[in-house]
């Protein structure tokens, strides 16, 4: 912080404590912190300040204090109301505690705060996912997060899926995945993302930087930075983190990265086409010109016979079937274009 406070003088438009378990963080260190950064940095404009919370760290005093510190938005990782899948989570509360700290939330003064949840867990079927959904709605939360389980090998989730046939679990998700998406809109709430949804005046506007294509600076143990075009993230060992921040340097002291114009069109797809909104076409020929856009035709009006993509004159944008294939659709747009 001692660094970037004399290095860049931009005012902040947000400002995300995540990665992590901020809630965890001692009340004391919290005050320094939240110091530190109006001392530091211009957040003049800072209109919107998140933090992650998780339901077992979440205090009343914790509370008071963010929202005297500024904070503006609270996002919950609830990930089940369901006990049975809270354990094979390895997760330290239960529905009991997320519903108690959902209390608190719902009695402060903080109006835009989210849930997360996910789906896919092993043996959760459409009536288990449902459940889920309604415990949400109850809540009252103006936002949720809904994230498809990741399969990290060795962990007790994942081998709690050993013998389910594999094709069909990826059946039963893609079914969980739009059934949420058609609940979720009936209920008042846009699906702004692939793997988000609000209610009106309650998307995460620091999110939407990230898949707008903005800028941002990270502070902290691995996080990443994209400033000015360049990339470089922090070391993501404690020792080498420490080693290279004991003392204040005169230059970034880590690994920039100037990515090569193929991959920052990647990156600009494929993050424009989570967003419901979609990418403009006016952008999509300003990357990669008018003749290679137009070779692509007959690929795009394919996708929309299919009922993957939507599309008029200014947009093209994912269905929701079309987010379930959306890694794909991507790579043969890519493939159109040229690249």
């Amino acid at each position: 912080m001692a660094f970037w406070s004399t290095h860049e003088s931009r005012a902040f438009q947000s400002l995300y404590f995540g990665g992590g378990t901020p809630s965890r963080l001692e009340f004391s260190l919290w005050q320094r912190l939240l110091e530190s950064l109006r001392k530091g940095f211009d957040l003049s404009i800072a209109s919107e300040v998140t933090v992650e919370a998780n339901p077992e760290s979440l205090s009343q005093e914790l509370l008071d204090l963010w929202t005297a510190g500024g904070v503006t938005r609270i996002s919950l990782g609830v990930q089940s109301f369901n006990d049975h899948d809270l354990k094979i989570l390895d997760r330290a509360h239960d529905r009991k505690k997320a519903f108690e700290a959902i209390a608190l939330l719902q009695k402060s003064t903080i109006k835009s705060w989210s849930v997360d949840l996910i789906y896919g867990l092993p043996h959760q079927d459409r009536k288990g996912w449902m459940e889920n959904l309604n415990a949400f709605l109850q809540t009252g939360a103006p936002h949720v997060s809904f994230y498809n389980l990741i399969q990290h090998p060795g962990l007790p989730v994942t081998q709690g899926m050993a013998g389910e046939d594999s094709q069909k679990r990826q059946e039963i998700d893609a079914d969980l995945f739009l059934d949420t998406v058609h609940f979720l809109t009936r209920h008042g709430f846009e699906v702004y993302e692939l793997s988000n949804a609000a209610q009106k005046g309650h998307a995460c506007r620091h999110n939407l930087l990230y898949w707008c294509g903005g800028e941002w600076l990270g502070l902290g143990l691995s996080a990443w930075s994209c400033l000015e075009g360049r990339l470089f993230s922090n070391p993501a060992s404690w020792q080498s983190y420490m080693e290279t921040w004991r003392d204040i340097p005169d230059s970034i002291p880590v690994p920039v990265h100037q990515p090569a114009f193929e991959s920052l069109l990647l990156d600009r797809i494929m993050l424009r086409l989570r967003l419901a909104e979609g990418v403009g076409i006016a952008d999509l020929v300003d990357w990669v010109g008018e003749e290679a856009f137009h070779g692509t035709h007959t690929l795009r009006q394919d996708l929309i016979h299919h009922g993957y993509l939507k599309a008029d004159s200014r947009i093209i944008a994912l269905t929701p079937e079309g987010w379930l294939v959306h890694s794909e659709i991507v790579t043969r747009l890519m493939q159109g274009f040229g690249f």
